[in-house]
């Protein structure tokens, strides 16, 4: 396999991995056992989530927000300015409108610059609490505000990674691609190779990637599959409380946790990844427009209202056998 190295790549465009393994297991029966237990021992090679007394997660039927996105995207975007993908957690469903189409990922690839740092820490490389001074040709103003502190301001890696998911800093990300080169990641260890994403560089070194394959580096955080539990944990809480709240989460009710990342390159791409930790039924959701804002803006916003308002309203599935 031929791995693409990352580090050095998206200078400063700055600005189901479900793990699931298939198997039959043996239950022994009791006249005891809860009618949950009686119920995944004679359908053990079904999906648990399907299988629960509690049903209510259980949505299988996506048609008509499928219709409602496309129709909205094809009147409003155009197929060629659109990369969308959604995809139902509990079950595994999912739909997009040009979902492999790759356009310039920006800084949603600072996502998986921070998987890779606390990897890093993981292996003893790296230590998130280490006080490091910023450095001169660090301070970026195109994003974030950490450059005002000035070369000599100490901060930690984990201070970083933090303004990077929340803020999407560019000094941060900066010291972060630092401690990524010093430590000579080899690039099959960088999260974005480990996980075989579909992404090409330009010759610009700018990575170009899709909604669908984006959303891999977002599963992989929820079910963990690079970083030890503590670590995706901890990537997720900075990406949910994310101060970028005009895309995605625009329309999503203040009570509603989204873990999101957003992404601009210019007035050419503007994108918002994320999950919505919706009760019983979480669900991802990838909107890349090659457009400029703050049309890019809305048209995200309205798409996601679209997905929320269905999923959190549609009658769960009749699963009577």
């Amino acid at each position: 396999m031929k791995y693409k190295k990352l580090i050095v790549a998206v200078v400063l465009v700055l600005g189901a991995l479900a793990g699931v393994g298939f198997g039959a297991v043996k239950y022994e029966h009791n006249k005891d056992m809860h009618s949950s237990d009686k119920r995944n021992a004679a359908y053990n090679l079904l999906s648990r989530s399907i299988l629960s007394d509690k049903q209510s997660d259980v949505i299988l039927d996506f048609t008509d927000v499928r219709n409602q996105v496309r129709d909205y995207a094809d009147k409003n975007i155009g197929k060629d300015n659109a990369s969308i993908y959604f995809q139902y957690l509990p079950t595994g469903t999912s739909f997009g409108y040009g979902e492999t189409r790759a356009f310039t990922g920006a800084s949603l690839i600072k996502v998986p610059f921070v998987m890779n740092l606390y990897k890093l820490s993981e292996e003893g490389k790296v230590n998130l609490d280490k006080k490091v001074a910023l450095k001169t040709e660090w301070l970026n103003d195109q994003y974030g505000e950490l450059y005002k502190k000035g070369a000599g301001y100490m901060l930690t890696y984990r201070d970083a990674a933090k303004l990077a998911m929340e803020d999407s800093d560019n000094t941060a990300v900066l010291m972060i691609l630092d401690a990524l080169q010093n430590a000579k990641m080899q690039p099959k260890e960088e999260a974005i190779n480990y996980l075989d994403i579909d992404f090409q560089l330009t010759s610009t070194d700018q990575v170009q990637i899709g909604a669908q394959s984006y959303t891999s580096l977002l599963k992989c955080l929820y079910f963990s599959c690079y970083l030890k539990l503590s670590d995706s944990q901890e990537i997720l809480s900075y990406m949910s409380q994310s101060s970028f709240n005009d895309r995605l989460t625009a329309q999503i009710p203040d009570g509603v946790v989204v873990a999101h990342k957003i992404g601009t390159f210019n007035k050419e791409v503007q994108s918002d990844c994320g999950i919505f930790y919706v009760p019983n039924r979480k669900y991802s959701l990838c909107v890349m427009l090659k457009q400029s804002d703050p049309e890019a803006s809305r048209h995200i916003s309205e798409i996601s209202k679209m997905v929320y308002d269905y999923v959190t309203s549609a009658a769960p599935a009749n699963l009577n056998e």
